[in-house]
């Protein structure tokens, strides 16, 4: 199996452990503004808190990787070790799996308030008829009919269903 330098990976994993902290910070941060704002959302829900998470599970993960291939942990603490790393590996892969379940559902949630929501009401849709007479008035109606039934039979002559 490919091995990196274990320099290089004590260095990526500190990098991953630091980003965790900085992420950490910044999550609690948002939630202590949150919360002086009257909104409140769960640690869960918060993503430079899962982000966090990540980071640092993936440096432990490294530092674990580390030390069991450089022969770091004594041989009493074989059986210790290999369960450990296994659990905080399927650990940050659920994290992993949490953060992109919440990325896609706030993108679905996004898209669905941007599409503006159209729908015909022909009560409400009537232009202002301030200071119009009554024949005024109908005749603007009569109109708007006739351009309806315009556009509908233009519609059937384009599918076809004339």
């Amino acid at each position: 199996m490919f091995q990196l330098d274990a320099r290089l990976m004590t260095v990526f994993s500190i990098v991953f452990v630091a980003l965790g902290i900085f992420n950490l910070v910044v999550g609690r941060n948002r939630m202590v503004q949150m919360k002086a704002s009257g909104q409140t959302l769960p640690w869960y829900r918060q993503m430079p808190i899962l982000t966090g998470t990540e980071y640092v599970l993936l440096g432990v993960v490294l530092l674990l990787n580390l030390g069991i291939n450089n022969g770091f942990f004594p041989a009493a603490l074989a059986g210790l070790i290999a369960p450990l790393y296994t659990f905080v590996l399927i650990v940050a892969a659920v994290v992993l799996a949490v953060m992109l379940f919440q990325a896609l559902q706030s993108r679905r949630t996004q898209t669905v308030a941007q599409t503006p929501m159209t729908t015909i009401d022909t009560q409400t849709k009537e232009p202002e008829h301030d200071g119009l007479s009554a024949e005024q008035k109908a005749a603007s109606a009569q109109k708007r009919r006739d351009r309806r039934q315009k556009a509908a039979s233009a519609r059937r002559r384009q599918s076809g269903r004339v």
